[in-house]
């Protein structure tokens, strides 16, 4: 064993721990390389490093953890690396000898979440957490058709890059007349190819404020820095 205090004062600022004293008096903390991340299904594995820690201050070589996570349906966990399932949020923790560290928390997000936020005759609709290209320069393109509302996310970009990563997205259109209207996403990714259209995803909305506009206007459009959820 070697003796690492620095490393360990270094970890204790990062985890959280859980300290099990056993029948002869022994006791390590098990510690955890983080206590949140974000993992995406169908992404990549996200690793998480355990520590056993004795009183002295020094670490345990060559320990095998035993891992769980609280909930597999959305998170498994083997040998540290975790993965998501589906959405939602398990507890990973490490034990040794009987000795539990605090949870890492993951979360696992809604991939092309699209929902729609509405204020007197206006609406802001949201598509989240989409994974995309990293050369990704979007501009909307919008067209109202009675109470169907088409949104083109249109790369204007032409060449592609070397890595995707994840992507938000907003618009806001105001001066609706009320009623209940529906929102199709689509998205053209590479402007030399337009007929290749990709389908997202739809939100419905319902619009309750009184307007005396005829014609709706587009507002407001956004793209969030390109992002990478194990970060």
């Amino acid at each position: 064993m070697k003796n690492i205090l620095w490393i360990i004062a270094f970890l204790l600022t990062l985890s959280c721990t859980e300290v099990v004293e056993d029948t002869d008096g022994e006791q390590y903390t098990i510690l955890l390389s983080t206590s949140q991340i974000s993992v995406a299904v169908n992404w990549y594995w996200a690793d998480i490093d355990a520590f056993a820690v004795a009183e002295n201050g020094d670490t345990l070589s060559d320990v095998s953890f035993n891992w769980e996570s609280s909930d597999t349906s959305a998170v498994v966990v083997y040998n540290g690396s975790v993965s998501a399932v589906s959405p939602g949020v398990a507890n990973i923790t490490a034990e040794y000898e009987g000795f539990i560290s605090e949870p890492c928390i993951v979360t696992v997000p809604t991939r092309d979440s699209i929902y729609a936020i509405t204020e007197s005759d206006s609406v802001k609709i949201y598509h989240d957490c989409s994974l995309r290209n990293c050369g990704l320069n979007i501009a909307m393109d919008v067209q109202i058709n009675g109470n169907v509302i088409t949104i083109t996310e249109t790369n204007e970009y032409g060449d592609q890059a070397l890595c995707d990563c994840f992507f938000d997205f907003s618009v806001s259109i105001n001066e609706l007349l009320p009623g209940n209207y529906t929102a199709e996403i689509y998205a053209i990714d590479r402007p030399t190819q337009p007929e290749n259209v990709d389908y997202y995803g739809s939100v419905e909305f319902t619009i309750e404020g009184n307007s005396n506009q005829t014609e709706p206007t587009v507002g407001s459009e956004f793209q969030s820095e390109c992002y990478d959820l194990g970060e």
